[in-house]
């Protein structure tokens, strides 16, 4: 077993790669937990947090505080903390090491996101950075998005293999600081990464007939956050073909803008309580409510 000090010697020398670093105990998910997910603007933690039975919740790790995470892991609760790391956003703060070679081409439905070269070191080192911001605010898993530009036309010649090789090192790296790492979308890949993650989180998969692509990951006992946009009339439509061929999904139904709302399965519907992106937790003003 490493020692602090001969980790941090054999990382100066080089020797210790992300692929070969040890990988401490890290938190297995349940197949269904009650979860929640908000990335378009910020969880008020200062507010009564609702739902109160959520058991694992999808923040971003840069507009979520150590203080918010540390409230919801004193209830109960786990935090994945979300990044893209396939793509660049605007407003990040981190991407000034990059040059115009690490940029393809844009995302059609997200004006000034592009996609980046997830081959470059200069983007790793970014997004190993984000994976220590991370470790930092005391995340208990991360979600990096965007692995599968081998899917889009990304400019940049991006194979599965260049994603299998990068959702492998960031997850060698999570690992090694204690924290569990996703997979999001991108079933293509899946079997090729399952040994590598703890869970996954799937968009629309009843909208595009692609549950059945987690039948091996649900066999391994990990679990699937599973995200359909629509409102609750859909919820019943929602659920129903995500159990069709068997398989168990922790399924919520959400805003495509992924904000406070929440329908799940059993009916129940959820407003929490949320504030615009860069505002302080410890000063928010309660602005939502539980309506179950």
């Amino acid at each position: 077993m490493f020692t602090k000090f001969a980790l941090t010697g054999l990382l100066a020398s080089g020797v210790a790669t992300a692929a070969t670093l040890p990988k401490a105990d890290v938190w297995q998910p349940e197949l269904t937990p009650k979860w929640q997910i908000i990335l378009s603007s910020t969880l008020n933690s200062a507010s009564r947090i609702v739902p109160s039975d959520a058991k694992v919740w999808d923040l971003d790790v840069f507009e979520t505080s150590a203080s918010t995470i540390s409230k919801l892991q004193d209830a109960g609760s786990k935090v994945i903390c979300y990044y893209s790391a396939g793509t660049s956003e605007e407003g990040r703060n981190d991407l000034g090491g990059l040059t115009s070679s690490d940029y393809g081409k844009g995302l059609p439905d997200w004006p000034g996101e592009k996609y980046i070269n997830i081959k470059s070191d200069r983007v790793w080192s970014v997004m190993k950075g984000r994976i220590d911001m991370a470790k930092e605010k005391g995340c208990d898993a991360v979600d990096p998005d965007n692995m599968d530009g081998y899917s889009n036309d990304n400019g940049l010649g991006l194979t599965q293999a260049d994603a299998i090789a990068f959702v492998k090192k960031q997850s060698s790296y999570a690992h090694s600081l204690g924290m569990s790492i996703g997979l999001k979308n991108a079933e293509e890949i899946l079997d090729q990464v399952q040994d590598s993650i703890e869970f996954a989180v799937n968009e629309e998969c009843t909208k595009t007939g692609r549950c059945a692509w987690y039948n091996n990951l649900l066999a391994a006992q990990k679990p699937v956050f599973h995200i359909e946009y629509g409102s609750k009339s859909d919820s019943n439509t929602y659920c129903l073909k995500s159990m069709s061929n068997g398989n168990q999904f922790a399924t919520v139904i959400k805003h495509l803008s992924l904000d406070g709302w929440v329908v799940y399965c059993d009916g129940s519907e959820y407003t929490s309580s949320v504030a615009d992106k860069s505002v302080d937790n410890g000063n928010e003003i309660d602005s939502g409510n539980e309506d179950a």
